[in-house]
């Protein structure tokens, strides 16, 4: 029952915000949204990682562009595995990508869960809910 009122209740959709979208979204309300779903994931101790999920070319390598590929293998493995895919073309590319990045446990940004100050909470009291 739980999860389905939370499922109903919690927006974690990461949709870009810029000053032509028309008032359909504000940068301020995305973060916002999308900290309140990590403090949702923190309390029920989900994890993208353990629940299986890994960037694969279907899911995610192949729908972005080269740059983000490849940043995304800079963060996964560094520089000079960027320097072994960096000349490919895009779909070899994302298929190196994903064997590169396979069991590192890498996430992309929407993915992570935010770190949090706990000393800075404890000062201050209770989280916003």
């Amino acid at each position: 029952m739980f999860a389905h009122c939370a499922s109903s209740a919690v927006n974690a959709l990461h949709e870009p915000a810029n000053r032509y979208n028309e008032g359909r979204v504000s940068a301020h309300s995305v973060h916002r949204r999308l900290g309140q779903a990590d403090v949702l994931a923190r309390a029920v101790g989900h994890d993208m990682v353990t629940a299986g999920w890994k960037p694969t070319v279907d899911n995610y390598l192949g729908r972005g562009t080269k740059p983000r590929i490849l940043e995304a293998v800079r963060e996964a493995k560094g520089e000079q595995s960027v320097q072994l895919i960096d000349h490919l073309k895009k779909g070899d590319m994302a298929r190196e990508a994903e064997r590169l990045i396979g069991g590192t446990g890498w996430l992309p940004e929407p993915l992570r869960l935010v770190d949090v100050d706990i000393s800075g909470q404890e000062a201050g009291g209770e989280a916003e809910a």
